[in-house]
């Protein structure tokens, strides 16, 4: 078993503290410092917690050598994209810049792979491929590579813009309205993490439901980033991957995870997405898993092998 992480506060909104988890190889020194994987949790941005990881993610300090850092960040609709975003650019920059003092050099930042499942796996790949004067956001320098699992890729297609009443997976039929409210309303106070068993884990199929995917966490709070871009399709990753290659700018080597049978995020997404890597041609890595549903490595068996190749090439 792994031992606890220690918990950091790198960023306060307010009476806010946004937290993030370290899990640390017990032989990294300052002498042999480790590298970093960030990873983000899934929920469609409404909802989750970094102490929903993987347990194989958990496993990588004593697998592979590598630092793990499960971080937290704002909630949708009480915080919108472009201030979730703000928090995975925060968390990085106190990751390069504050923790390697506070760990006593243990840790690399300098190699340093950003992750996560769903949501987060969308979030990685906002954040790690690099764009000039684009909307979202902007790490500077470039992370090392990207491991993105069942990621939410191109945000205005009919799976995210059509009603699906009653959403297909969905046990107990239609979601009511008065479960959903009291957690989308935008005035209430920011929040940056929700149990995975609380009442708040419907928002996302309750968003998909009634189509208020772009409604929650874009438009519903514009003047919280004044002058912030309330197009979608800013945030569709292909788009954003063929301008950062029409720009000249590097991306980074990228590993692309999806199940065939996942009725939870846009089935097509990923598998978009990996022809796209191919066509510009990308360093990537593109493993469709046959017959698997989202939230697949939370399988305590799962061991990701091809995930975790591709992180000690890049990262060791």
């Amino acid at each position: 078993m792994s031992p606890p992480p220690l918990e950091y506060v790198f960023k306060r909104v307010g009476e806010l503290e946004i937290v993030l988890d370290v899990y640390l190889p017990t032989g990294a020194t300052a002498d042999d410092p480790a590298s970093v994987c960030v990873w983000w949790h899934g929920g469609g941005s409404y909802q989750g917690t970094r102490k929903a990881c993987p347990p194989n993610m958990e496993l990588l300090p004593t697998r592979s050598n590598i630092a793990f850092i499960s971080a937290d960040y704002r909630l949708a609709p009480q915080s919108n994209i472009h201030l979730i975003l703000e928090d995975t650019v925060d968390a990085i920059d106190f990751i390069r810049r504050e923790l390697p003092g506070r760990l006593e050099g243990k840790i690399d930042p300098t190699k340093l792979a950003v992750s996560g499942g769903s949501a987060g796996g969308w979030l990685a790949l906002l954040a790690g491929i690099p764009t000039k004067g684009q909307p979202g956001a902007v790490v500077d320098p470039p992370v090392t590579c990207i491991a993105s699992i069942y990621p939410i890729t191109d945000v205005d297609t009919a799976f995210y813009t059509t009603k699906q009443r009653p959403v297909s997976y969905w046990p107990k039929g239609i979601i009511p309205d008065d479960q959903a409210a009291p957690h989308i309303d935008p005035s209430d106070p920011e929040l940056c993490s929700s149990s995975t068993t609380s009442s708040r884990s419907i928002v996302y199929h309750y968003a998909l439901q009634e189509a208020l995917w772009h409604h929650l966490w874009l438009v519903n709070a514009p003047t919280q980033s004044p002058g912030a871009s309330t197009d979608p399709r800013s945030f569709n990753v292909g788009e954003r991957l063929e301008m950062a290659k029409r720009d000249g700018v590097e991306v980074p080597p990228l590993f692309l995870t999806s199940g065939t049978a996942d009725d939870k995020v846009d089935p097509a997404g990923a598998e978009r997405l990996a022809s796209r890597l191919k066509s510009l041609g990308c360093d990537y890595v593109w493993d469709e898993r046959q017959g698997c549903d989202h939230l697949f490595d939370q399988d305590e068996s799962e061991r990701m092998e091809r995930m975790h190749e591709f992180l000690q090439r890049h990262l060791l």
